[in-house]
């Protein structure tokens, strides 16, 4: 999925390396730290700012998010993505753990199976942790804090695993703090049953748990579909909002979730969201916020800055010849 103002980085037409990177040779430990960037389901400032007293580098700073997208994975390996740039200035990523992740697989053997990597770690390395927002779904509130400091020891794990000589440079990005829920409500179920032919055919509805979207063919449709959504038994249980030409966005209130299964918790929605990113010190901003395209930005240049072009002539890697250099990635990124 596009999204509007995402940056445009040339690329080489059908060039997508495979994540686990060509390289036959063992890589030596660099003097530069290794970057991990992390995204953490169920975390918002609070237990960032808990992360950084408890052994965080002195100088991290937690900064609040803005613009977050729906699915921030999803941005960050289509349209917010620099990975065959990075290729190609001699940057080795890994993003095998959120592109090739099982369904269901917990954090702790993803973090595991960071030590399988057969060229040792990668200059940079993206993983995604669910286990908060797990805690939260299936025991409330009361499970979060506990699945917290588990969330710590994972991170030091991982620290342990990727580090080459340093330790990596943690930007650690929390996706909001997770919802109560007191009522799962089946607004796919009741949709359906409510939606009579051939305005079906008219209505494509995607279900998440903090809210359901209405893609409509025309606007005599969206518009049904919006009254339908305004009368019991859909009523309290969500806000209709407008996201975009073509669609509608029934969000959910308060103490509620959408699905058929019952859960003590959810995500948070945009209205609700309280996202925030552990910044290192050699990234800190004067701003008081930041917004999602400006981090992955400001994350891949960093990357680039460490780890481009000189280095990988010492790692004996072949250069890939291409019109990316290092000196004008940041200014494609910030297209």
């Amino acid at each position: 999925m596009k999204m509007p103002g995402a940056p445009k980085i040339g690329r080489t037409a059908g060039h997508r390396p495979s994540e686990r990177g060509p390289a036959p040779h063992r890589r030596m430990a660099s003097p530069r730290p290794p970057l991990l960037l992390a995204f953490a389901e169920g975390v918002g400032p609070d237990a960032l700012t808990a992360l950084r007293l408890h052994g965080e580098p002195a100088g991290s700073v937690v900064v609040p998010l803005a613009d977050v997208p729906a699915n921030p994975i999803a941005c960050l390996l289509g349209p917010f993505d620099a990975v065959v740039e990075l290729r190609d200035l001699g940057v080795a990523v890994d993003r095998s753990s959120v592109l090739f992740r099982a369904a269901n697989m917990p954090d702790a053997a993803v973090i595991a199976a960071l030590s399988g990597r057969v060229t040792g770690p990668a200059d940079v390395t993206v993983l995604a942790f669910s286990s908060v927002l797990d805690a939260a779904r299936a025991g409330g509130n009361a499970a979060v804090p506990r699945a917290r400091i588990e969330l710590g020891a994972l991170l030091e794990a991982a620290g342990d695993r990727l580090r080459s000589g340093e330790r990596p440079e943690l930007w650690l990005v929390g996706l909001g703090d997770p919802q109560p829920v007191h009522t799962t409500f089946d607004v796919e179920r009741h949709f359906v049953a409510r939606v009579p032919a051939p305005l079906s055919q008219q209505l494509q509805l995607l279900v998440g748990e903090a809210a359901a979207t209405v893609i409509g063919e025309n606007q005599r449709a969206l518009d049904l579909a919006r009254e339908l959504l305004g009368k019991p038994p859909f009523r309290g249980c969500g806000t209709t909002v407008l996201p975009r030409p073509g669609a509608l966005q029934f969000v959910a209130s308060a103490g509620f979730a959408f699905g058929s299964t019952r859960v003590a918790g959810r995500a948070a929605h945009r209205n609700e969201a309280t996202a925030a990113v552990l910044l290192p010190a050699a990234a800190r901003t004067a701003a008081r916020s930041i917004d999602f395209r400006g981090l992955l930005a400001r994350f891949w240049m960093r990357a680039a800055t460490l780890h481009g072009h000189d280095e990988s002539v010492a790692r004996g890697r072949t250069a890939v010849r291409s019109s990316t250099t290092g000196a004008d990635l940041p200014a494609r990124l910030s297209r």
